[in-house]
């Protein structure tokens, strides 16, 4: 029994087909001209020219690749016939891998595999070492295709030791790549890597843009599933962007799509969306019908996930008359399965019902466990939702049978599931005999109960008038102490008062004593430099202006930050009892900010990447939060390098908004992290030289603290640095980001 496994990669497989088979021709001035042959070397006008017939109609069937298959069938099957009238074997060779293509495309793999092997034996026999290359190409494909990874491996690795030996460079290349698919279907995921690595470099060298697209498109997706989303969706990027200037419209269709997929798995359904409408519409522009089915199939997921029912339903519809048309018996039958999820989710169980036995036929047909494990997980959830225990839990068990043997753990997981529903519901009716047993016995207690109860009562009641009597006392005492007690309790707090206040003014002391030393320090010298270098460029020439002024620019914008920062902590200081928190966009206040400081981020070329998401709701009072958000990322521009990038990111955990300021400069020593806190300022140049009054991280802290948030660093020597701070989420705010 075949195990389907459906490669990552299948889209870039798929272009392998004839990629070692000779260029295919432009279709209507190549055919027309074709034509013009076969009519001068009609066997009835010129006897002897077989030969050239049989070339030529070959030819003329590759013009229809792979737009048109039935043609290119057509073509090559009068090729065959020719050639072996003949007795033409090299003629014969190329016309049966012509006609396994034409059965590849319409996903007749049996027949197309049938003519791969007949052309490989007559390749062998005469030795025509590139034709038996190819075929073997061809034939691991389908062993591909079908999940026969060993199989596949094998035919591809016989691919590759004849390209190796003839020192086909470009054969290598393409062999290495599909090789690669195959180490990445058996988990060989290293394995996988360094071989789409090694084809890259020699497409490189080779200044093939195709294979160079082919390899990166399969990076991206090693480089997916390894998690890194950044590098993966750059490789697909790379690859887009060499496909673009080949115009291959197909290649770019897959690119776009695997991009979608990325966001799709992300959770991130609106950007997956965008991408998947571009791959389809190019898919539709060539006429590509695989193309078409995924997206359709990955759009009515996207729908079916949202609970969009109807869109759904209509999507996996057309992805269905696509499928028929492709006449891809797996694919009809995966999204019959499909269809039939919906149908159970509408309460159409008799449909639903119908459209799963449809798609498990069909798997049996084409003897595909994947069809098969779908199927029948699909048919448990209907035979559940119809009230029939006994086939649910029977088809549950052979969809984890199936799970079982392709390592699918998430089925394992719902089949036990299952059978904790199954124990729960024997349980369930031995409880409900056991209750029933209880019953009676209580009810023959019940009659001996009552009199002893109104007993029980009476007594109740004489001890309820006597406990009466008592709590009245009482109550009188009560009410003394409570006075007694308040009025102790008034006390202190008067004087927890008291010392509140005490402890405010000393330390509004100590802070205006910092305040004024900064202010005398801090602002005193960049305006007297700025005094002093204004005098200066009055005596001096252009030259020295020029060279002066953007000093004293740098100067006026520290001491315009400062005196920001300094009024924000004296208007907090004074109003700190009045603060108005209010609920407002986190993703919106990052956004204003950095427009505030652009031109600081224009200057060392910085890219910023706020990947905050939209309405990320936060309580806090507005005024601080911006503040602290232009203090961390002037910190982040001041210590990185030119042309560096810093990425904003946030994290919804216990009902608070954590957000980081990653940068990728110069870094801090651990060491020196706690002073960063201290009374005593500590400031240090940036990676430009740029100065500072090493206040703003310190004030930043404190405010964040005063509107129940807090600020922390993480950082390391030459590492970069990631600058962390917290503020309460909005009450509204889910952990999704939505509100």
């Amino acid at each position: 029994m075949h195990i389907f496994k459906k490669s990552k990669f299948f889209p870039a497989a798929l272009l392998l087909t004839f990629l070692l088979t000779g260029n295919v021709f432009s279709q209507s001035p190549a055919q027309d001209s074709l034509r013009n042959i076969l009519i001068l070397h009609d066997p009835g006008n010129f006897p002897g020219s077989d030969t050239v017939r049989v070339n030529t109609l070959n030819q003329l069937a590759l013009t229809f690749h792979p737009s048109d298959p039935d043609s290119l069938l057509i073509y090559a099957q009068k090729a065959y016939d020719a050639a072996a009238l003949v007795g033409y074997k090299k003629g014969m060779a190329e016309s049966l891998r012509y006609i396994g293509v034409a059965h590849y495309a319409v996903g007749s793999y049996d027949q197309a595999l049938d003519n791969y092997y007949r052309a490989a034996e007559l390749s062998e026999q005469l030795d025509l070492k590139g034709s038996l290359a190819s075929n073997y190409n061809n034939i691991a494909i389908i062993h591909d295709i079908r999940g026969n990874n060993e199989a596949a491996l094998d035919y591809y690795t016989k691919s590759l030791a004849i390209n190796r030996e003839r020192n086909n460079e470009r054969g290598i290349a393409y062999n290495l790549i599909n090789t690669g698919l195959i180490y990445h279907n058996l988990g060989r995921i290293s394995q996988a890597l360094d071989t789409q690595m090694e084809a890259l470099k020699i497409v490189e060298n080779l200044g093939d843009k195709n294979g160079m697209a082919l390899a990166l498109n399969n990076i991206g997706s090693i480089y997916n599933e390894l998690g890194r989303i950044d590098d993966a969706i750059e490789k697909h990027r790379e690859s887009l962007s060499l496909r673009e200037e080949i115009n291959d419209r197909r290649g770019m269709s897959s690119n776009l799509y695997s991009i979608g997929f990325i966001h799709m798995q992300g959770n991130r359904a609106d950007s997956a969306s965008w991408y998947f409408d571009k791959s389809l519409k190019l898919s539709r522009a060539v006429n590509d019908l695989r193309g078409i089915n995924k997206v359709l199939v990955s759009q009515g997921d996207i729908a079916s996930n949202r609970g969009e029912l109807e869109q759904a339903e209509m999507l996996y519809l057309q992805a269905l008359e696509t499928g028929k048309e492709i006449g891809d018996q797996y694919i009809t039958a995966r999204i019959n399965v499909k269809l039939a999820l919906i149908e159970t989710k509408k309460g159409n169980l008799a449909k639903a019902l119908e459209l799963a036995r449809k798609g498990r036929e069909t798997g049996k047909q084409i003897d595909n466990m994947r069809i098969l494990e779908v199927s029948a997980s699909a048919l448990s959830e209907i035979y559940e939702a119809l009230g029939d225990t006994d086939r649910a839990f029977s088809y549950f068990r052979e969809a984890a049978q199936i799970a079982d043997s392709l390592n699918n753990f998430e089925i394992q997981r719902r089949a036990a599931r299952l059978d904790a529903d199954y124990e729960y519901f024997q349980r369930e009716k031995e409880w409900m005999l056991q209750q029933q047993e209880r019953e009676m016995l209580a009810q023959r207690k019940s009659n001996r109960q009552t009199a002893l109860i109104i007993f029980i009562l009476t007594i109740a009641l004489f001890l309820a008038i006597l406990l009466a009597n008592i709590l009245r006392n009482r109550k009188k005492l009560q009410k003394a102490h409570n006075a007694l007690q308040a009025s102790y309790t008034q006390i202190e707090n008067q004087k927890s008062a008291l010392e509140k206040q005490a402890e405010a003014l000393t330390k509004a002391n100590k802070d205006k004593s910092r305040l004024f030393s900064v202010i005398s320090h801090d602002m005193k010298g960049p305006l007297a430099y700025a005094f002093m270098a204004i005098e200066m460029m009055e005596e001096k020439g252009t030259a020295y202006r020029e060279k002066t002024l953007p000093l004293i620019r740098e100067n006026i914008v520290n001491v315009y930050n400062l005196m920001d920062n300094l009024l924000e902590w004296s208007r907090i200081q004074m109003n700190s009892e009045n603060m108005e928190l209010t609920d407002f966009d986190l993703y919106k206040v990052i956004i204003e900010v950095n427009m505030g400081i652009n031109n600081q981020i224009s200057q060392k070329g910085i890219k910023v990447d706020n990947q905050v998401q939209r309405k990320t709701l936060v309580t806090a009072e507005r005024n601080i939060t911006e503040l602290v958000l232009r203090n961390l990322l002037t910190n982040a521009i001041k210590f990185s390098h030119q042309g560096g990038k810093i990425t904003v990111f946030s994290k919804h955990i216990n009902n608070h908004i954590e957000v980081c300021i990653e940068d990728q400069g110069m870094g801090i020593n651990p060491k020196e992290i706690a002073g960063l806190f201290e009374e005593k300022t500590i400031s240090k140049p940036g990676t430009a030289n740029e100065k500072g009054s090493g206040i703003g991280l310190k004030l930043s802290k404190e405010l964040l603290e005063k509107i129940n948030g807090r600020l922390w660093i993480d950082s390391a020597s030459d590492k970069g640095t990631r600058v962390w701070f917290s503020l309460p989420a909005a009450a509204n705010q889910t952990s999704d980001g939505t509100a």
